[in-house]
């Protein structure tokens, strides 16, 4: 069942104008994205259990073994993203989504992770960060954290049914079938309401049908 776990589409993070703020990559440069990316690493290893989100942020970032080799390729995928940007100055919190996408996508954990802290770190880009962090531990197998982090990004922005699907796959591989069916009948009740959640939809009616059938 990981391997049906995505980032979703940025458009469908948030709403209009959802995200990070402050300077673009452009007027940054490699320089200062990879200044971003590394402080970041540095920020979430000094979370403590005083912060639960933070404190799985920095259990997540642990467990994919996010380093040196990672970092390089974090600023390489986000430096290549921003120069395949349709507009000049892209922001650089979609350059950061995207880039993490990708990753995600190709079983580059440790480099999403990368990608997606500086994301949650950032000023208005917590719950997307969040989101995507979610995703990568429940593909790492970490599925307290992950379900943590979901239920943080659904507290922390406008929420999306993407959270409460990794929320209940989650539940689901903790043994809490209760839990786990609330959070899919809510993801599936919340995605049937607009026709571009369609595919969170499809994805929490499948593993409800599964719960049953099993």
């Amino acid at each position: 069942m990981r391997d049906m776990l995505m980032l979703p589409e940025r458009s469908l993070a948030g709403p209009p104008g959802a995200g990070a703020t402050g300077p673009g990559p452009a007027g940054s440069g490699p320089d200062g994205l990879r200044r971003r990316l590394a402080d970041a690493l540095d920020e979430a290893a000094l979370f403590d259990d005083a912060d639960p989100a933070g404190a799985a942020v920095a259990r997540v970032v642990a467990v994919s073994g996010a380093g040196q080799v990672a970092l390089d390729a974090a600023l390489e995928a986000a430096v290549a993203r921003l120069a395949a940007a349709p507009e000049a100055g892209a922001s650089w919190d979609r350059v950061l989504w995207d880039a993490a996408a990708d990753a995600v996508a190709q079983e580059r954990l440790a480099e999403a992770v990368i990608l997606l802290a500086a994301l949650a770190v950032a000023p208005g880009g917590r719950a997307e960060g969040l989101l995507g962090l979610a995703v990568c531990a429940a593909r790492l197998a970490v599925y307290e954290e992950a379900r943590i982090l979901a239920l943080a990004s659904r507290d922390d922005g406008p929420g999306h049914p993407r959270a409460l699907y990794v929320a209940g796959l989650c539940a689901l591989e903790q043994g809490d079938r209760r839990a786990a069916q609330s959070f899919l009948a809510t993801a599936a009740r919340i995605a049937r309401r607009r026709a571009e959640f369609r595919e969170d939809a499809r994805l929490a009616q499948r593993l409800l049908l599964i719960m049953h059938i099993a």
